[in-house]
């Protein structure tokens, strides 16, 4: 068997799965998962999850208007479209194979993974903003539950 032969039999990665919320440390991790892809010659899905109108919160249904329901979607949709945006330039200089997509979902780390799945990709990468104690227990961690769900490798990028 030739030595490429073997060589694309057996690369690591083919599809990468980077999520990014638009702040300062996702878009290193952006950078740094298209590196990598760029480095490994496989394509990039790019994720953004943002959540659906509630009216759960301390309002009620008070504040249950069309007219800021669009206001909410159209606003995060424009948030999605340039944090996307940033993202797929960033991946055309690079020349790599890049899809992005806004997920809308109340809980990031479940769309993030079952994007992964039905993606078929073979690594997430992600970022943590390296809370602990008691920020961490008010915050959450979407990066631990992740690691916890997801049924492929997770690179974790600070």
């Amino acid at each position: 068997m030739a030595k490429h032969t073997l060589l694309k039999e057996i690369r690591m990665f083919k599809h990468i799965l980077i999520a990014t919320d638009g702040s300062e440390l996702a878009e290193r991790c952006v950078g740094q998962g298209l590196s990598l892809a760029q480095f490994l010659r496989c394509r990039v899905t790019v994720v953004t999850v943002t959540a659906p109108y509630s009216n759960s919160g301390i309002f009620g249904g008070m504040l249950d208007d069309d007219d800021i329901v669009v206001r909410y979607n159209q606003s995060w949709e424009k948030f999605a479209s340039k944090v996307l945006g940033h993202a797929k330039d960033l991946a055309n200089d690079l020349q790599v194979e890049t899809d992005v997509v806004h997920l809308i979902n109340p809980i990031p780390s479940d769309a993030i993974s079952t994007a992964a799945d039905s993606l078929r990709c073979d690594l997430i990468v992600v970022a943590t903003h390296g809370y602990s104690g008691v920020q961490r227990l008010v915050l959450g961690s979407q990066t631990n539950e992740i690691i916890t769900q997801a049924k492929t490798s997770v690179l974790v990028v600070r």
